[in-house]
């Protein structure tokens, strides 16, 4: 017979695997929903160690500890919105030099695995405690920290990042938010930073214990937060919120069980034994409720395309080419197929432009460009594409074609 706690809104993930009666929190699992990385530790002595996990036919294999962690105590994985880095916070060493606070550390995806550990530096990590982070698509990371001009004792910051993929001076997001005798452990932004998942103590539902809680950004302005659902908030613990990766659901780690079950008779000694070593303990477990179910939006409609950036012409070989470009870094440029133009990439850009700068073209002899009477094929629309990059001074690009654009690449 199931728990009680597996038949709520709420379900557990992984229970007996990634849930067990040990102390679990920290679910971040990757786009394709096959890998998860999630903290286990030892309750009471701050023992933090990151692990992963695999989906398997029977369900999730027997975590292991991640490759990046184990020596130091490592906390509340975070992965960026294109999976290609995970961040986390650690006191690990820097330089040899011992650290007496936790920073915000990263790893980026390579083919091998992951890469060795950075530190990801001022202006972001200060000289006291970085607690959590999480990233916008446009590359502005929220972060909770001890610094200068808090107006609480752990607040909420944000770091926008520029042009030159470096982070500006962090900005305190203000009395709504932060304030005298309220702990912000945690900060999940919405892709489009629409709304902003707090695990706070200190707020007015259980001043004594953190749960979660949403506000949002309306009128310019970030709303008072609001308690989630009872489904969410119990008397004991909540915290350490993710987003799932349909977008769907909010994945937060819960202490409910034994401290939050009603009884009308007392306890025998082999019912504390027995329950004190299942999965009901009362220590840290993951769980998953749909976003909807909190009055939140699914997070992947807020990367559905949006306008695309105002296009632009530009003379290449002798014709007038139409373009459309946004973001910055590396380049990337698309290319429709037949029929197409570059607007049919518009659901690229937002899932890009953070990081690269995204090009579409009309190309030679669709959309907006020119459409001289001449004989088309894939070599000459190849050679319209060189001759385009040249003008725009580009000198190296990642192309990507659908369909006749394919070909042309």
């Amino acid at each position: 017979m199931l728990p009680a706690l597996l038949l709520a809104v709420a379900h557990m993930i992984g229970p007996g695997v990634i849930s067990t009666p040990d102390d679990e929190f920290g679910g971040a699992i990757t786009a394709d929903g096959q890998t998860i990385f999630f903290n286990r530790s030892v309750p009471r002595s701050y023992a933090y160690y990151i692990c992963v996990a695999h989906k398997t036919k029977g369900g999730w294999s027997k975590p292991e500890v991640a490759p990046f962690s184990g020596q130091w105590r490592d906390a509340d994985p975070m992965l960026s919105l294109d999976g290609k880095r995970l961040y986390f916070v650690s006191d690990r060493p820097i330089d040899s030099n011992p650290k007496h606070d936790f920073d915000i550390w990263y790893v980026e995806k390579t083919a091998a695995g992951w890469s060795e550990p950075r530190n990801l530096g001022p202006p972001i990590n200060g000289d006291q405690n970085e607690y959590f982070v999480s990233e916008a698509a446009d590359g502005t990371l929220y972060f909770t920290a001890i610094r200068s001009g808090n107006l609480g004792s752990i607040d909420v910051w944000r770091a926008r990042r520029g042009s030159d993929r470096q982070y500006a001076a962090p900005e305190n997001l203000g009395p709504i938010i932060n304030g005298a005798g309220i702990t912000n452990l945690e900060a999940l932004i919405a892709p489009d930073q629409s709304f902003l998942i707090l695990g706070s103590f200190g707020r007015e539902r259980d001043p004594g214990d953190s749960n979660l809680y949403v506000s949002e950004w309306r009128d310019g302005q970030w709303t008072k937060p609001r308690a989630l659902s009872s489904d969410v908030n119990t008397t004991a613990r909540e915290y350490s919120p993710r987003f799932s990766p349909d977008g769907k659901s909010l994945i937060f780690a819960s202490e409910r069980g034994i401290p939050t079950e009603k009884r009308d008779k007392r306890w025998t000694y082999d019912e504390i034994v027995r329950r004190s070593a299942s999965i009901e303990n009362g220590l840290g477990n993951i769980y998953e409720i749909p976003l909807a179910h909190e009055g939140l939006p699914n997070i992947a409609d807020t990367l559905l395309p949006g306008p695309m950036p105002e296009g632009r012409f530009v003379v290449a070989g002798g014709h007038r080419l139409y373009y459309y470009r946004d973001g910055h870094g590396p380049v990337v440029l698309f290319l429709h197929g037949f029929g197409g133009n570059g607007t049919n990439w518009s659901a690229q850009f937002p899932a890009l432009r953070s990081k690269y700068t995204v090009i579409a073209l009309d190309e030679l002899g669709f959309g907006k460009s020119a459409k001289p009477h001449i004989e088309y094929d894939s070599d000459l629309l190849a050679e319209s594409v060189v001759q385009f990059l040249d003008a725009l001074h580009i000198q190296r690009a990642t192309l990507v074609g659908a369909s006749m654009g394919g070909h042309v690449a």
